[in-house]
């Protein structure tokens, strides 16, 4: 089988379980553990004959190792790093940690450092481990259980050529099959280590699963409570449904299968993201016994480690959600929650340690009702098909001009840049034909990150709110014709600056908006005047590009005022890239000293630069759209 297996971060809690169980039931291998310098001693006295010992990472890997188990905890870049630098020849490198980002870091540096003989093994650990007070692993030796799966060459891989999984480690056909080659020794080496093993085709399904399990009672971890006392409470119930819900609308929008793992009655699980919360409610008794059982009634181990004033992985469970969520204009508020309220804690703003449980509880409600009030909101999935199946319908023809544009629109995203769509606006079906030619012409990713600044006006009104709501979108106050009262006024200004500081946390960490810069639906189809203080929108630094966008026949499609679509044919046009910089210098230069030097403290200056800056881009939507439709940019 294996001659030596090296096991990098021996001494934490899932390296000793490694160690002990390998070490005791495997022979004729050599254990290595890798550990800090200043738990080397405390090691060799756990093991001390039948493991080597070592603090130096670069030596054990000239050693020459058949098996790496990377049980270090994330982040994980700097110990892959040493290995592309000391591995020469093949081996396998086991990566059990907790998260989903480690496969693609180790995928992207395997990638940047042009390596090919390192063969990677996602393993999720099925074990409850932790450590006691004097740092020994503690867990149930009778219930080793580890699901594995190996890493594909997917879409992800397909840009480095040098870079060849091995062929065993590649998806198998048939569910269950047997792994073969070098894959199959590492299911016998975990089998004869005394493991449970199980075996999955997706390891995205696997890990995204896990932790689909593991965040059932992940609210626990801020209030400390137990986990039945937490599915016993109302308030605390509502909220881990609801989280419930989320991930899993999120999973399904990547198209990651919920896994079946053998070892945890979980097969109605999935349910729950279509079940109406009302009816949870009412079985809340069955489902806190059915989550609840066969666990220990303690405070989870996160929630333990923030007692002792220790680091914990929280973020890795929770942020996969939120990245996710971004990818599909999807949020999970509860994750949100949590991964904000530990990043507070873990820099000092507040002690979750110092407070009483209920203390916690109700930070953890205040910053949940937070974000829950956030001018930004999600898309429903399920109205996004309905409307888009509609359009399909009644859409007799979709002409796309301008593809050529998006391809650089893509390249940003993936830089976590930012692009702003700047388009004109003629009917509520505007949102969905924009998504449409998206899907139709290759840039689906593109179309599920749309998100729309839109105007709250006819938020009660049906069609409106089907519409909007089958997109995600952040919430502002558009001009209106009648008359507003002072108290009216300072509402929508209120409205107005929440929305633009959300765009504003948005474009910071690259998202995809669409912005309809005349404020309203133009009633006779022809462009109207841009409202200056989107310019506001458009100074974000992290924006890569701007695009004008040119929209047709939506206006017949779907009437103002009308409840129903008729056929129509429709046309989107994507214009050439702008470059935010090129168009603010551009303005600038126009413009005398004297009033280069005053713009920014004169808003009077400041008006006529956003003026000028609207009416540039508004001329190149102009120029996308027949002459009858240019209106006052004719």
């Amino acid at each position: 089988m294996f001659s030596l297996i090296t096991i990098i971060g021996g001494g934490g809690q899932t390296g000793q379980l490694f160690i002990k169980e390998i070490a005791s039931k495997v022979k004729n291998v050599r254990i290595e553990a890798v550990v800090r310098q200043g738990k080397r001693d405390k090691l060799t006295r756990l093991f001390p004959n039948s493991v080597t010992i070592s603090s130096d990472i670069r030596i054990s890997l000239r050693r020459k190792p058949d098996v790496i188990i990377l049980a270090t905890p994330n982040p994980t870049e700097e110990v892959l790093k040493i290995i592309t630098e000391e591995v020469k020849k093949p081996v396998i490198v086991v990566l059990p940690q907790n998260g989903v980002n480690v496969v693609p870091t180790a995928e992207k540096i395997f990638k940047e450092r042009k390596i090919s003989n390192i063969y990677l093994v996602r393993a999720s650990l099925f074990t409850t481990v932790s450590l006691s007070s004097d740092g020994k692993a503690v867990y149930n030796a009778d219930k080793l259980r580890i699901a594995l799966s190996p890493v594909s060459d997917g879409d992800n891989l397909q840009e480095a050529d040098s870079y060849k999984p091995h062929p065993t480690l590649l998806p198998r056909s048939g569910r269950g099959q047997a792994l073969k080659g070098e894959g199959k020794k590492v299911s016998e080496l975990f089998e004869k280590a005394g493991f449970e093993v199980a075996l999955f085709d997706n390891y995205k399904s696997m890990e995204m699963t896990k932790l689909i399990v593991n965040g059932l009672g992940s609210t626990a971890a801020i209030t400390g409570f137990a986990l039945k006392e937490t599915f016993e409470d109302e308030q605390l119930f509502e909220l881990e449904m609801r989280a419930l819900k989320d991930r899993l609308t999120i999973m399904k929008a990547e198209n990651i299968p919920f896994a079946k793992i053998p070892w945890s009655n979980i097969r109605l699980v999935p349910a729950a993201r279509i079940i109406p919360t009302k009816i949870l409610k009412k079985v809340k008794g069955i489902i806190a016994e059915f989550i609840t059982k066969g666990r220990e009634n303690i405070s989870p181990a996160a929630a333990r480690k923030i007692t002792q004033g220790r680091t914990t992985e929280l973020a890795y469970y929770h942020k996969p959600f939120l990245d996710l969520g971004r990818l599909h204009s999807l949020r999970s508020p509860v994750d949100e929650t949590i991964f904000e309220i530990i990043a507070e804690h873990e820099r000092g703003i507040i002690n979750l340690a110092s407070l009483t449980k209920e203390k916690r509880k109700d930070i953890l409600f205040k910053a949940y009702k937070i974000n829950l009030q956030k001018s930004y909101i999600s898309r429903d999935p399920f109205k996004t098909l309905i409307i888009e199946k509609l359009l399909i319908f009644f859409s007799q023809e979709l002409v796309v001009t301008g593809i050529e544009n998006l391809e650089i629109v893509r390249e940003n995203l993936k830089r976590n840049k930012s692009v702003v769509l700047l388009a004109n606006h003629l009917s509520h079906a505007d949102h969905p034909t924009l998504a449409i030619a998206l899907r139709r012409n290759g840039f689906n990713d593109l179309a599920e990150r749309l998100t729309f600044v839109a105007g709250m006006r006819f938020k009660d009104e049906f069609i409106a709110k089907i519409f909007n709501d089958a997109y995600a979108r952040i919430s502002v106050s558009t001009p209106t014709s009648s008359p507003q009262t002072d108290e009216e006024n300072r509402e929508s200004q209120r409205i107005n600056l929440k929305g633009f500081f959300e765009a504003s946390r948005l474009l910071n960490k690259g998202n995809l908006l669409v912005i309809y810069p005349e404020g309203t639906r133009s009633r006779g189809g022809k462009l109207l005047k841009a409202i200056p203080t989107v310019t506001r929108y458009l100074e974000n630094p992290n924006i890569g590009v701007i695009l004008p966008v040119a929209i047709q026949g939506t206006k017949d499609l779907l009437p103002a005022g009308k409840k129903i679509m008729r056929f129509r044919k429709t046309k989107i046009s994507f214009g050439k890239p702008i470059l935010p910089t090129h168009l603010f210098n551009g303005i600038l230069e126009g413009l005398t000293q004297d009033k280069r030097n005053k713009y920014k403290g004169d808003k009077k200056i400041r008006d006529e630069i956003n003026e000028k800056i609207m009416d540039l881009i508004m001329q190149k939507i102009s120029n996308l759209l027949p002459e009858e439709q240019r209106g006052v940019y004719k």
